[in-house]
């Protein structure tokens, strides 16, 4: 192997590690915005909070609401 595909390979494993490691960065990045606008609800019989449109969609809580 010579002194020119060592220098190639290397620049290929740094162009790899960069795009990869911004492609992480989006992910986590994207994904904390669309989980922060989705609307949460009091998860029943837990603590703790759960997307609305889930709750809302599963026939066991339907007619929960007060005037059902």
């Amino acid at each position: 192997m010579g002194a020119g595909e060592s220098k190639v390979s290397t620049a290929l494993a740094v162009v790899a590690f960069v795009g990869l490691a911004a492609g992480a960065i989006y992910k986590l990045c994207a994904s904390g915005a669309s989980d922060s606008n989705k609307k949460t609800t009091k998860a029943p019989g837990r603590d703790g909070f759960i997307p609305r449109h889930d709750f809302e969609q599963n026939p066991n809580f339907r007619g929960l609401r007060k005037g059902n």
